[in-house]
């Protein structure tokens, strides 16, 4: 625990004795209850995220495919992008783009028309990029 969360609960503490005049058993019995009470808001309020997020989720997921590209459908090269999520970002701008292709060495992005579905023959190896599928809204610019 933070030391200041130390220096604060202390202070709820004294003050909770002070003013209300109650024992200090009394007070380290409802500090307690408190606790439990923040506890179990904390626990319904994580649940109710990972609910809510699963729900979300529940379609088809986006994912990346380490060591793949596709090739030949690449219509839009997107230079000094040190994290793939720019990639992503872009992607979800343009209409046109189905997937991408995100190049480790170079930082770069590399927009698709197509995705490894509709191209099979066109997913191929490489070792310095991975392969990203959007799912999520195809078909609509954000």
């Amino acid at each position: 625990m933070h030391l200041s969360v130390l220096f604060f609960n202390h202070y709820i503490y004294r003050t909770t004795v002070h003013y209300l005049g109650i024992t200090e058993s009394k007070s380290t019995k409802i500090m307690s209850l408190q606790c439990v009470n923040i506890i179990a808001v904390f626990l319904l309020c994580q649940q109710s995220f990972v609910d809510s997020a699963v729900e979300e989720c529940s379609g088809e997921a986006e994912y990346s495919i380490s060591g793949m590209m596709l090739r030949r459908h690449i219509y839009k090269t997107i230079t000094g992008a040190p994290l793939g999520n720019v990639c992503l970002r872009e992607c979800y701008r343009d209409v046109r783009c189905q997937s991408f292709n995100y190049v480790i060495s170079k930082e770069t992005c590399e927009l698709n028309n197509r995705t490894k579905e509709a191209r099979p023959e066109d997913f191929v190896p490489n070792s310095d990029r991975y392969y990203f599928k959007r799912d999520k809204d195809r078909g609509s610019s954000m």
